[in-house]
């Protein structure tokens, strides 16, 4: 996800949504092996979205970074 960005800059990708969360319940439960296989299908969708974001640069950390350098910047 670095290539986009002059100098490495990357993104976090928060992995613990509630979909996860659900999906490994699921997972350890006594569910069928079919209703599992859909879990993880439905938790992939899920968990797309914010890459594509931290993958531009639009991920939720972009905003706390931000306002830490201009926080910084202004007291110098």
């Amino acid at each position: 996800m670095t290539k986009a960005f002059l100098h490495g800059h990357t993104k976090n990708i928060r992995t613990v949504q509630l979909e996860s969360v659900q999906f490994t319940k699921t997972f350890f439960s006594d569910a069928s092996p079919t209703y599992k296989i859909k879990g993880l299908c439905m938790v992939c969708d899920v968990h797309v979205k914010p890459t594509h974001e931290c993958s531009k640069g639009l991920g939720q950390d972009q905003c706390i970074s931000t306002h830490s350098t201009v926080f910084t910047s202004t007291r110098s």
